[in-house]
């Protein structure tokens, strides 16, 4: 039984349950060394599967190839854990590294801000003029035309004949 792993997302519960119903005994012993965990296991796959997908933005792998990477993962005593990388958050468009003070910001910066929040304030205390029936300017309706008839170009039109549209959807006569 693989005692020393321990699952801190679903990603990783499934692995270890694979792990724990299919790892042979000399497999459990190298897992219980501790050397290794499932987080570096699952930077190792994700790894293996950018390699696959060779530059492509996405990738479909079956579970076979991804347990028979994680099996190799812990037999293999040279693959070892890559350092965690630092994770970054998108907040309200800004993205912050996590755990990282954010640096002071330069005071243009904040003049900027401080101009667009007075500009904003002013334009919700301006009031809305509201147009009534008698503003607006009296639209005139235009007469219609006719519709033009359409020639191919470089065809004068034949006076008398009439086209084959003409013939089908307007009762033929001319």
């Amino acid at each position: 039984m693989i005692t020393t792993l321990v699952a801190s997302n679903q990603t990783e519960r499934r692995l270890l349950d694979y792990l724990q119903t299919n790892a042979s005994d000399t497999l459990t012993e190298k897992i219980n060394t501790g050397k290794k965990t499932l987080a570096g296991a699952l930077a190792y796959l994700k790894g293996e599967a950018q390699k696959l997908a060779n530059g492509e933005s996405s990738l479909c792998v079956d579970d076979a190839s991804v347990f028979g990477w994680l099996v190799h993962f812990f037999e293999e005593d040279h693959i070892e854990e890559a350092a965690p990388k630092k994770r970054t958050v998108c907040v309200c468009g800004a993205i912050k590294p996590d755990a990282t003070p954010q640096p002071e910001k330069p005071a243009a910066v904040e003049a900027a801000k401080k101009r667009a929040a007075a500009k904003a304030a002013k334009k919700r205390a301006a009031p809305v003029k509201a147009e009534t029936q008698a503003e607006r300017p009296a639209q005139v309706e235009k007469p219609a035309r006719p519709p033009k008839k359409r020639v191919a170009p470089g065809k004068p039109e034949t006076p008398g004949q009439i086209t084959m549209f003409d013939a089908l959807f307007a009762g033929g006569a001319a």
